[in-house]
């Protein structure tokens, strides 16, 4: 998603692991991929490590559970809509099929409560987050309305940059955009807001862009 000229329909990857909040995910991505006219692939990893008695019983529940999330998600409006069981370590399966598949976006539920040895070696949205080189949305809450604006903090660094052009506000069905800096000053961080995407271009110096009417995208 760093090339800011092209504008593209959202390709969404959502990790189901059967709980409550990999559900919160599914519905948050249901209403980007419908927000945004594009396709969902739903991603069920079950560890190797497993038994194979385990495995199997898990392997059942799993395609029952996907197969009534891709309904649900074809009945809510997307067009397009795969799901998978993939076998090893979570999140090396996750980046590998978000790379796969050229995702634009992996979607995540919160992690559980960690333990000792997962703080130190990482959630597996932590792993994913660093390691993927996708954009990430870990969703916290129950999935009430659509997203109404979205907050990019920007430090002017490339990083930051990639950020902001990927926060795109006309693929997650929205029509604003904020942007928050600090001026290095003591004083509170300013907010600026953008209605246009043409404003945000020119104020983060693409003015080629602006110029082109070009939008967010990969």
């Amino acid at each position: 998603m760093s090339e800011p000229a092209r504008a593209a329909q959202l390709r969404i990857l959502a990790g189901i692991d059967l709980s409550e909040r990999s559900r919160d995910a599914f519905l948050r991505a249901v209403q980007l991929a419908k927000a945004g006219g594009g396709s969902l692939t739903l991603v069920h990893v079950t560890s190797d490590a497993f038994p194979q008695k385990l495995v199997a019983e898990r392997d059942r529940h799993a395609r029952d559970v996907l197969e009534e999330h891709a309904l649900k998600a074809r009945a809510e409006g997307v067009g397009e809509v795969a799901q998978t069981i993939a076998y090893g370590r979570d999140y090396e399966q996750l980046i590998e099929h978000a790379r796969k598949d050229r995702a634009d976006l992996i979607v995540l539920g919160r992690h559980r409560p960690s333990s000792v040895l997962q703080d130190m070696l990482g959630t597996t949205v932590d792993r994913v987050l660093r390691l993927g080189g996708v954009p990430v949305l870990t969703v916290q809450q129950k999935v009430e309305q659509p997203y109404n604006s979205i907050l990019v903090a920007v430090d002017f660094s490339p990083a930051s940059r990639r950020a902001f052009v990927s926060a795109n506000p006309a693929i997650f069905g929205m029509g604003r955009l904020m942007e928050a800096y600090n001026d290095m000053a003591p004083a509170p961080p300013q907010v600026r807001v953008f209605r246009d995407l043409s404003s945000a271009w020119r104020w983060l110096g693409l003015e080629e862009a602006a110029s082109s009417g070009a939008t967010f995208g990969r």
